[in-house]
């Protein structure tokens, strides 16, 4: 259930949004919109669009002085097969005017802001995973607030509880990302 709950919110919240994205000339040497990781050593390569589909959507919301900031993206691994990989991003915090290039959310020192991340690939049989709240760490290297564009870094691990064991995502890029903002 948590499984399709993860790929109903991921695919809702990219059709919801749009993004731009460029070409890129591979893995190594990336470009334009993307969402880029080592989930357990593997590639994992969100880069905008695949075949007529938006694969990366943000947005921002707020009430009052609460903001919530999410962003999702789907690799589809180069098929239409629905056998695709998600990484959603997501962090809150009382005061989005804080959130500014350097800005960094790190869960093992106490802060003001939270940031959680989620993972889900459609050839897991398991539904039983759960974000492991000390490891979550996420960097704002850009944010440009005019245009809406947001770059960054983040790792994080989660647990599947049914097999024991802990997928890490490493090395994760997000990169020109647009985003929306509903108040």
């Amino acid at each position: 259930m948590k499984k399709i709950l993860f790929l109903l919110m991921t695919v809702t919240l990219l059709f919801a949004c749009s993004s731009s994205s460029d070409d890129s000339d591979g893995f190594g040497n990336l470009n334009g919109t993307y969402i880029s990781a080592r989930v357990n050593g593997d590639s994992f390569l969100a880069n905008g669009e695949e075949f007529g589909a938006a694969t990366i959507s943000a947005s921002m919301s707020s009430s009052g002085s609460f903001f919530s900031f999410g962003i999702a993206g789907v690799d589809l691994n180069g098929s239409l097969s629905g056998q695709g990989d998600g990484i959603v991003l997501g962090f809150t915090g009382l005061d989005f005017d804080l959130v500014v290039d350097g800005f960094e959310i790190d869960n093992q020192v106490e802060s003001d802001f939270i940031f959680v991340g989620a993972y889900g690939s459609s050839s897991m049989e398991e539904d039983d995973i759960e974000f492991v709240e000390d490891s979550g760490y996420l960097k704002v290297t850009d944010i440009d607030k005019n245009a809406q564009v947001i770059s960054g870094e983040f790792r994080f691990d989660v647990y599947n509880a049914t097999n024991g064991q802990t997928i890490e995502i490493r090395q994760g890029v997000f990169n020109e990302i647009e985003y929306t903002i509903q108040n």
